[in-house]
């Protein structure tokens, strides 16, 4: 059962194990990264975001080495309320882009003397733009979160149960 198809990722070429242990390792990086962006751009709640973010992706190595199911629990909570407020932010823009509200022109301090439709156009094009932007990072997002999700359910399933058959099936 441990090589069932249920448990491999990348079009098949790894198992949901190595799938996370990558995620994870890639999360650590990128997470360094932002906390070197942060000090230097003095932005200290981005650190602390940043920190959050090498501590989740830690307790996924964490999980995979000491096969403990409940490591892959803080990604799979924190990042799906995150693909949440992204799919959230997508509609928003979306709305945004349709409506144009005209109140914008305060907004973002636009000379009143403009045509008002030429500005709406660029406004509604930025959104969709954005939007369209957003659900692509979004669908890479929860193609991420279903591989760890795969390997919290092999260790529940194979490694806690010993086979999978009977145990949670």
């Amino acid at each position: 059962m441990a090589h069932h198809g249920d448990y491999s990722c990348c079009c098949g070429c790894m198992h949901v194990r190595t799938g996370a242990m990558v995620i994870g390792i890639l999360g650590i990086i990128g997470s360094i990264f932002g906390v070197i962006s942060g000090i230097v751009s003095g932005m200290w709640t981005n650190i602390v975001a940043y920190v959050i973010g090498i501590i989740i992706s830690g307790l996924i190595i964490f999980a995979d080495r000491t096969e403990r199911q409940w490591g892959y629990l803080p990604y799979l909570v924190l990042n799906g309320i995150w693909i949440i407020l992204n799919i959230l932010g997508i509609i928003a823009f979306i709305i945004l882009g349709i409506v144009v509200p005209k109140g914008l022109e305060d907004y973002f301090k636009i000379d009143k003397d403009k045509d008002w439709d030429t500005v709406k156009e660029a406004i509604r094009i930025w959104c969709f733009v954005v939007a369209g932007v957003s659900i692509i990072l979004v669908i890479i997002m929860i193609w991420l979160w279903s591989v760890v999700f795969r390997a919290y359910k092999y260790m529940r399933d194979v490694i806690a149960c010993g086979s999978g058959y009977g145990c949670h099936a």
